[in-house]
């Protein structure tokens, strides 16, 4: 990867793959944007959507490449009102998140469950 400064643009940061891949991140006007990453991106920047199939009691779990088998990764994750555009779950109860298994999970800090359609914003650090 290749850091430079262009500041004449207001881009602090942008980091390119090798070859012709393209843009990977760039951090400009206090924003970090990740190139691709949206709902079930396989970028380390997703949002991810509680579902039937990925939600219990009271979490929903991640399965996701960066995540999967990576108990000492840092997540940071927020709420996301509208995922890809379009108007999700009115969902704004605390969550925390664990690590448990094999994978992450965000729980529901209120123990009345996530529902389905609500969506998070996780962003995924390797120490």
């Amino acid at each position: 990867m290749l850091g430079k400064t262009t500041s004449a643009t207001g881009v602090g940061v942008v980091a390119r793959g090798s070859g012709t891949s393209g843009t990977a991140l760039e951090i400009a006007d206090g924003a970090i944007k990740v190139f691709g990453a949206g709902l079930n991106s396989s970028t380390p920047v997703f949002i991810h959507q509680a579902t039937e199939a990925n939600t219990g009691i009271n979490g929903t779990t991640i399965d996701h490449p960066h995540t999967n088998g990576s108990p000492n990764a840092i997540l940071i994750v927020t709420h996301n009102r509208s995922p890809g555009g379009v108007a999700g779950a009115n969902y704004l109860s605390e969550i925390s998140v664990r690590y448990v298994g094999t994978q992450w999970t965000i729980y529901d800090g209120s123990f009345f469950g996530i529902p389905v359609g609500t969506a998070f914003n996780v962003l995924v650090i390797k120490p």
